[in-house]
C-alpha cells in the first residue's frame, strides 16, 4: 500500500501498482514506515520549481547517486523533491519511459538503520543496491523493479526516531 500521506492519484495507475508491491515487501521488515518524500522526475529543474513552487524559496539538496539526479525542494515543503538527471542512469531511464511526473518514493527511516534493513532484507525477498549518498542522508533503492522505476529508495533521514520505539 502506498503510504496514506501520499495524496491519493500523485502516481498514474502503473507507476502506483508497481510502488504497492515494493512499499508491502518493505514495511513488511520495517513496519509502518511515516516519513515520506516523493521525488518528481524533470528535464528542468528551474522550470519545475518555478511551476511548483512561483515565488517560493528553494534549496539545493545533495545529489541522488542512486537515481543519478541532482536535487531540489522548496524551503518550506521537503516532503516533494525535483528530480533532474545528473548521469545517464535511472532517473533518466525513468524520464524517457514515464515523461515527467512522480516516479521516486522515498521512504523516510532513523539514522543509523539501514545497515539492520540491508542485514534483514533478503530473507523477506526485498533486494536492495548497496547504500549511497541522496538527498535526506545514506539510503538504499530497493531492486525489485525495471531500471526505469518507478523508484522505492529508504533512506536514513535524521531527526527520525529509532525502529521500536
Amino acid at each position: 500500500m502506498i503510504p496514506p500521506a501520499v495524496p491519493p492519484g500523485m502516481f498514474g495507475a502503473e507507476v502506483e501498482t508497481a510502488l504497492v508491491a515494493s512499499v508491502g515487501r518493505v514495511e513488511g521488515v520495517l513496519g509502518p514506515v511515516d516519513g515520506l518524500a516523493v521525488g518528481w522526475g524533470t528535464v528542468d529543474l528551474e522550470r519545475a520549481a518555478a511551476e511548483a513552487w512561483p515565488g517560493r524559496s528553494t534549496a539545493p539538496l545533495p545529489d541522488d547517486a542512486l537515481l543519478g539526479a541532482r536535487c531540489l525542494a522548496a524551503v518550506d515543503e521537503p516532503a516533494l523533491v525535483l528530480l533532474e538527471p545528473s548521469t545517464e542512469g535511472r532517473l533518466a531511464a525513468s524520464l524517457a519511459r514515464h515523461g515527467e511526473g512522480p516516479i521516486a518514493l522515498y521512504l523516510l527511516i532513523p539514522d543509523r538503520t539501514i545497515d539492520r534493513f540491508r542485514v534483514v532484507a533478503p530473507a523477506s525477498g526485498v533486494h536492495l543496491s548497496r547504500p549511497a549518498a541522496g538527498p535526506f542522508g545514506r539510503a538504499v533503492l530497493v531492486l525489485d523493479g525495471p531500471p526505469s522505476g518507478p523508484h522505492l529508495i529508504v533512506a536514513e533521514a535524521a531527526g527520525r526516531g529509532t525502529i521500536g520505539r
